[in-house]
């Protein structure tokens, strides 16, 4: 989800949106990240560096599903 591309009429909600979505379905970012990510992988030919998946991992604070799951 784009947070500053999404709106509400209530500050309240659209916080509370934006921590659904991240708590719970997704990942919550602002265009700069979006754009910056989307230039990166433009450079690389469509592929996505390592170093990037790693920073994006670390970023967003997820679960790395290349580490098994004990």
């Amino acid at each position: 989800m784009i947070s500053d591309a999404t709106a509400s009429a209530n500050k309240e909600h659209y916080n509370t949106t934006l921590e659904r979505v991240r708590d719970y379905y997704g990942v919550v970012m602002d265009f700069e990240q979006l754009a910056n990510s989307s230039h990166l992988v433009q450079q690389n030919n469509g592929h996505i560096p390592k170093e990037m998946v790693d920073t994006f991992i670390q970023t967003f604070n997820l679960l790395d599903p290349r580490e098994s799951i004990a």
